[in-house]
């Protein structure tokens, strides 16, 4: 058997205290609403975008989405497993969702959103538009890191609060009908 030598074990004592508590410390802080960003747009109207639609002949600005009912922007990559485990749990309480108007966009090609666009059959559900939104306004405005990210609007289209990554359905519900 092996004894190791006293100078050795100060210094994992020393890792451990100086560095690993404190990065599970901060790590675990972060758990409790890990999915809020802060953009600095909140309270801000929703940018000026647009979206081709699925149907392949429609394009949507956001200018004409009309005002009166929540709204969700949200921005998925079609072959995304975060973005397809939100969509799936947004259709899997979508009686719950039916009062927010959806508008889901993406960058890549109008194929690879159809396939996301059949694969959900998001045609049954007439509070969700889905296209693709090509020039990049939206990332830039809001420096979007990746998909899923979801813009959440009240019923006059100012920003209440944007959630990057997949998000529990009931926090995009509660925030976009508080």
């Amino acid at each position: 058997m092996c004894s190791t030598p006293k100078n050795v074990k100060d210094k994992s004592q020393i890792i451990m205290k100086k560095v690993i508590i404190p990065l599970l410390l901060t790590v675990l802080s972060g758990c409790h609403d890990p999915n809020k960003t802060i953009t600095g747009l909140e309270g801000k109207p929703m940018p000026h975008f647009s979206i081709q639609l699925s149907d392949g002949i429609t394009k949507l600005n956001t200018d004409s989405i009309p005002m009166g009912e929540p709204i969700v922007l949200f921005y998925f990559g079609p072959y995304c497993p975060y973005s397809r485990s939100q969509m799936q749990e947004m259709i899997d309480n979508m009686s719950s969702l039916q009062n927010i108007r959806f508008y889901l966009f993406t960058r890549a090609s109008f194929q690879d959103m159809q396939v996301f666009y059949n694969y959900f059959h998001l045609q049954k559900y007439p509070n969700i538009l889905v296209g693709v939104e090509s020039s990049n306004v939206f990332n830039n405005y809001y420096n979007v890191p990746g998909a899923p990210y979801t813009a959440i609007y009240n019923t006059k289209k100012c920003l209440k609060q944007s959630l990057f990554g997949q998000s529990d359905v009931n926090v995009i519900r509660d925030i976009a009908l508080k």
